[in-house]
């Protein structure tokens, strides 16, 4: 899952609905990739909106552990040089990080850098990405990532709607054994291919 923007009117709503539905199907892990909170004249973190998504989380028959939740572009503090809430509330070291369960090891890259709309790394950022990927080949590999490596719908223009920067991250994708890019941030269901790399949103 991903955008749920909790803070937003039906934000709070359809997070206590996909619990419920998560709850009933018995899943086995849980991937919230990125904008958990902030909304409408709040664009940004506040303790107030992380206490209430954890609230809600912690209603789900899932282990915590089993949980992996990635930082986009509206969990920055005000300001958006920060992710100390994200962080602190969640309880990351922190936001690029992997976690294995049994044969697959899930990338977590979290949104540091770019401001309040941009998905955007550091090269030491993708370069960690890297490094992770290549020593973990023997398993299958999950990359999350809030923004897409690009965009079929008509936002595929704006530079704000695909991860950045964008050759970088061409490269990474490009040079490297991913088995799937799962993504949010666009609002749009969609389903892509890239060399063979399945995206979902």
């Amino acid at each position: 899952m991903s955008d749920l923007h909790i803070g937003s009117p039906n934000g709070d709503i359809l997070f206590k609905k996909t619990i419920g539905d998560m709850n009933m199907l018995g899943v086995s892990y849980s991937f919230v990739i990125g904008d958990l909170v902030g909304s409408g004249d709040v664009q940004y973190a506040t303790e107030e909106f992380f206490d209430t998504y954890i609230t809600i989380r912690n209603t789900s028959i899932l282990a915590r552990e089993k949980w992996v939740e990635v930082a986009g572009n509206h969990d920055k503090d005000k300001g958006g040089e920060s992710l100390s809430i994200f962080l602190d509330k969640l309880g990351y070291e922190s936001a690029t990080y992997t976690k294995t369960f049994d044969n697959i090891t899930v990338i977590a890259m979290g949104c540091t850098y770019g401001n309040v709309n941009e998905v955007k790394f550091l090269s030491s950022e993708l370069n960690w990405a890297e490094e992770n990927i290549q020593s973990n080949q023997d398993k299958n590999i999950f990359l999350l990532v809030h923004a897409p490596k690009y965009s079929t719908t008509w936002k595929s223009t704006e530079s704000s709607y695909y991860a950045l920067p964008k050759d970088d991250m061409n490269l990474l994708l490009s040079n490297n054994r991913i088995d799937a890019y799962f993504h949010g941030h666009v609002h749009i269901d969609e389903s892509i291919q890239f060399n063979g790399i399945e995206s979902y949103e």
